[in-house]
C-alpha cells in the first residue's frame, strides 16, 4: 500500500510539473541555442537496432529551435548538426531540457546543460572519450615524427607512446567505471555500459560486466537499452564452441610473408593456438614467458601457432620481432572481425589452447606454470 502511494504522489508531482513547464504528460521539450549556427538545421536524432533514425529536424531560426515530443520510455537522444556532429540529452516524460552550444565543428565540444542532470553525466563521458582521442593522435604524430626523422632513441620514444597509450585508456576506463557506479541502474548507466562493452577488456573485466548485466537484467528488463546491451553481453561471452576433448577446427590464414599455412599441418607435435595482438597489453606481457616456453620445449615435438587479431600488419610483424616471438604466425588482420577468432569463439584475448599430437584439446587458456607442466605432461617428457 504504502509503495501504490508513493507512486500516486509522484505522479501528482509530475503533472504538476508539466503543467507548470508546458510540457504535455509523458512528453518533453529541448530548447536549442545556437548563435553561430543561425539560419542551418538542426537534427534530433536516435539510435536504435535500426540504425541512425532522424526522429525531427528544424531550422535554427535567428540561433533558436525547439523540439516536441512524447515517450514511452527514458531515452538518450542526440541533437546536433549532421550525423556526425551530435551531441547526447536524456530525456524523461515531463522534461524541458535547454541545450546551448558555440562550437559548430564539434557541437559536443563545451556545450551547456539546463534541466538535465543525467545529460551532464553523459557530457562528462564524451569529454573523456573526446580528449582520449586527441591524446592518442597526439601520440601517433609523435612517433611518425620520430620515424620520418630516423631518430636513433626511435626504439625509446616508442615504448613511452605506447605506455602513455595505455595510461589514456586506464583512465578512461576509470571514469566509465565511476560515472556508471553513479548512474546505478537508469537511462544513462545502460547507455554508458554499452559503451564499457566496447572499451573494457572482456577478460580483465570480465567479472565486473557480468555483474552489471545481472543487476540490469534484475532492474531494467524491459528497457530497449538492455535488450542492447544484453546482446552484445551474449556475443561477447557466448557458451564455449571448442571444448576440451574435442578435435580443434582447422585454421588456414598466411603468415607474413603471405604463405597460407594449415593448424592441421602440424598433427604430430603438441600445439599452443595462441591467439593475440600487438596492441594488446595482457598479450604483450606475456611475450617473455611465451619466449621461455617456446625455447624449453621447441626441439622436443612443442610448436606455437600465434593467431594475430591485428589490423596493421606492421604493428604485427614488428612486435613479433621486438617481442623475440619466433614461432609460426598467421593473421587475416580483419581485428575482431577474425575468421579464426569467430570459429574458436575468441572474444578477448590472449587466449590459449593447447592440442595434442592428434590435433585435440587439451586445455584452455591456460598460463604460467600450469601451462607449462600441462605441455611436458603432453610431450611425456
Amino acid at each position: 500500500m504504502l509503495r501504490k502511494l508513493q507512486l500516486f504522489l509522484l505522479a501528482g508531482v509530475s503533472l504538476i510539473l508539466a503543467s507548470c513547464s508546458g510540457v504535455q504528460e509523458n512528453g518533453y521539450i529541448i530548447d536549442v541555442d545556437f548563435p553561430a549556427a543561425a539560419d542551418r538545421t538542426v537534427y534530433l536524432i536516435d539510435f536504435n537496432d535500426s540504425g541512425i533514425v532522424v526522429l525531427d529536424s528544424t531550422m535554427l531560426s535567428g540561433g533558436n529551435a525547439q523540439f516536441k515530443g512524447k515517450l514511452a520510455e527514458d531515452v538518450v537522444y542526440y541533437v546536433g548538426l549532421s550525423r556526425n556532429n551530435l551531441a547526447p540529452v536524456v530525456l524523461k516524460a515531463g522534461y524541458e531540457v535547454a541545450l546551448t552550444f558555440k562550437d559548430t565543428a564539434n557541437v559536443n565540444k563545451g556545450y551547456e546543460v539546463k534541466g538535465s542532470e543525467e545529460t551532464r553525466m553523459l557530457q562528462t563521458f564524451f569529454d573523456s572519450f573526446s580528449k582520449v582521442q586527441d591524446g592518442v593522435r597526439e601520440l601517433q604524430l609523435k612517433v611518425q615524427n620520430a620515424e620520418q626523422q630516423q631518430l636513433p632513441n626511435l626504439d625509446s620514444i616508442r615504448t613511452q607512446a605506447r605506455d602513455e597509450y595505455y595510461k589514456l585508456y586506464d583512465n578512461q576506463n576509470k571514469t566509465i567505471k565511476t560515472l556508471i557506479e553513479k548512474a546505478d541502474t537508469g537511462v544513462v548507466a545502460l547507455n554508458l555500459a554499452i559503451f564499457a562493452l566496447n572499451m573494457l577488456d572482456p577478460t580483465q573485466d570480465a567479472a565486473y560486466l557480468s555483474n552489471l548485466h545481472a543487476k540490469y537484467k534484475k532492474a531494467s528488463p524491459g528497457s530497449r537499452y538492455f535488450k542492447s546491451f544484453d546482446t552484445m553481453f551474449r556475443a561477447m561471452f557466448p557458451e564455449e564452441k571448442v571444448k576440451q576433448n574435442m578435435e580443434a577446427p582447422d585454421i588456414q590464414l598466411p603468415d607474413p610473408s603471405g604463405k597460407i599455412v594449415a593448424l592441421s599441418s602440424l598433427k604430430g607435435k603438441v600445439v599452443l593456438i595462441d591467439f593475440w595482438a600487438s596492441w594488446c597489453k595482457p598479450c604483450r606481457q606475456e611475450s617473455p614467458n611465451m619466449v621461455k616456453l617456446y625455447n624449453r620445449f621447441k626441439d622436443k615435438g612443442f610448436e606455437i601457432y600465434g593467431v594475430s587479431l591485428d589490423k596493421d600488419k606492421k604493428a604485427w610483424t614488428e612486435a613479433i620481432q621486438k617481442d623475440g616471438l619466433n614461432w609460426i604466425h598467421v593473421s587475416d588482420l580483419k581485428f575482431w572481425q577474425s575468421d579464426a577468432a569467430a570459429l574458436y569463439s575468441v572474444t578477448s584475448i590472449p587466449a590459449t589452447y593447447l592440442l595434442n599430437a592428434q590435433g585435440k584439446v587439451l586445455a584452455t587458456n591456460l598460463r604460467g606454470q600450469e601451462l607449462e607442466k600441462a605441455v611436458e605432461l603432453a610431450l611425456g617428457k
